[in-house]
């Protein structure tokens, strides 16, 4: 159960970065035009964008937890 699950992470993981690589290759390259603070707030924002469609694909492929 757990080697499929981490197969089952894995795959999430790659499908993420697949459907994100345009636009963070995008903002990436807005970067050099951005002042220093501003670049540090688009780092941490892409930060949370990622996980942010970790969890989401995660809910999608494995459901909501049932809440007690």
């Amino acid at each position: 159960a757990d080697t499929a699950m981490l197969q089952g992470i894995m795959r999430l993981m790659q499908q993420t970065q697949q459907s994100d690589r345009h636009q963070e290759a995008l903002l990436q390259a807005l970067k050099p035009y951005l002042a220093p603070e501003r670049r540090g707030k688009l780092d941490r924002a892409m930060q949370i964008a990622r996980i942010s469609h970790l969890v989401s694909a995660a809910l999608k492929n494995y459901g909501k937890p049932e809440l007690k």
